[in-house]
């Protein structure tokens, strides 16, 4: 049925090309969910890992892969977010990706310099780029297992969408680090209610209060 304040006019030109710069940072995504993925699934420890290996499309190397020295050991936390080596040691590291995995001491932490080192790139001729944005990961161990991951697009687009409870805490976490927890809590509930809203008046004075 038609939602309270016209969600049936709006949605068929949501994806439309709006008046922004269209600036890509989706490379990683799908190798942290591999990586991720790996970890929870084998109890990967970073002790235990010898090498691993992203297979990556040709044309994400210059991106994320090359020059390979300035990626095993980002300058800028920027930097670092446009390094897969960085990324996907972190990941293995800690268990998760967030915005303090590239804060700038996080950058310079020799625990997940030395992780990266052992992270290689092989170009994968048979990738879909750039209709997609596939991960493949290998991590060989130290005892002789090789175990891999693979998927076709990362989360958060239009062909692996978030579940609902992965974006409210991705809200919660990075609202909550600018914001009072009442007010996070006041946006949340604005948000979650809004196509039973008349207006957006209530998530507006939350989101100014």
């Amino acid at each position: 049925p038609p939602l309270a304040f016209g969600h049936d006019t709006l949605l068929p030109h949501f994806r439309a090309i709006w008046g922004v710069h269209q600036i890509g940072a989706g490379s990683n995504h799908a190798y942290l969910d591999c990586a991720l993925a790996l970890r929870r699934e084998h109890a990967i420890e970073p002790h235990s890992i010898e090498r691993i290996e992203c297979r990556v499309p040709a044309g994400e190397v210059p991106i994320v892969c090359e020059p390979r020295e300035a990626k095993l050991r980002p300058r800028t936390p920027y930097d670092a977010q446009f390094s897969l080596a960085y990324s996907v040691a972190a990941a293995l590291l800690d268990g998760r990706v967030s915005l303090d995995t590239y804060t700038k001491d996080r950058i310079r932490d020799e625990r997940v310099l030395g992780l990266a080192s052992r992270v290689e790139h092989t170009v994968d001729p048979a990738s879909r780029f750039p209709d997609g944005f596939p991960g493949w990961v290998r991590v060989r161990l130290r005892d002789g297992r090789l175990v891999e991951a693979r998927e076709p697009d990362g989360r958060g687009g239009a062909a692996r969408p978030l579940e609902p409870a992965a974006i409210v805490a991705k809200f919660r976490d990075n609202a909550g680090r600018a914001l009072p927890s009442a007010r996070v809590e006041a946006i949340e509930r604005a948000a979650a209610a809004l196509d039973t809203l008349p207006n957006v008046a209530a998530l507006m004075v939350a989101c100014r209060a």
